[in-house]
């Protein structure tokens, strides 16, 4: 029986998102200001982890500092908006600082840049489509290669 090698390749797959290493964290927040990741919307507070293509944006009274793994600081001042991406470098990570400026009858795209947001999967990050496709494989591979006897009839 191949139980054992699903239920490996499952908590595999489940570890991931344990295992996803901060870039930095927001050191300080004056104001109201959301914080945007794959999973969804929330308040920004100190101490918020920052992960790859979590993006950050500030109302017209708020503001918020960045303090990322490698020294970088990154401010991100009223009505502005920035997504961190973990091959930017401090120069570029501070460039990507742009104002949010909101366009009539069109809300702002929250949309890391390449990951499309319509269709079937809209909202979906890509790394766990990958997760959840390769946990139905590793079970569909499992019950295929189920090589144990079936059980014995009863004397009924």
């Amino acid at each position: 029986m191949r139980i054992g090698t699903s239920l490996i390749a499952i908590a595999a797959f489940a570890a991931g998102p344990v295992f996803a290493q901060a870039l930095g964290t927001v050191t300080t927040v004056n104001g109201v200001a959301t914080f945007t990741t794959s999973t969804g919307n929330a308040a920004l507070v100190a101490g918020t982890p920052i992960l790859h293509g979590s993006r950050v944006v500030t109302t017209s009274a708020s503001s918020a500092t960045l303090r990322m793994n490698n020294g970088c600081t990154v401010n991100v001042p009223p009505g502005h908006g920035v997504t961190v991406l973990s091959t930017q470098t401090c120069a570029q990570l501070q460039a990507a600082v742009q104002p949010v400026l909101p366009v009539a009858g069109n809300p702002p795209s929250t949309a890391v840049m390449g990951q499309s947001r319509s269709g079937m999967l809209a909202g979906m990050d890509p790394v766990v489509g990958l997760w959840i496709a390769g946990i139905v494989l590793a079970v569909i591979e499992d019950w295929r290669n189920d090589d144990s006897p079936p059980p014995p009839l009863s004397a009924q």
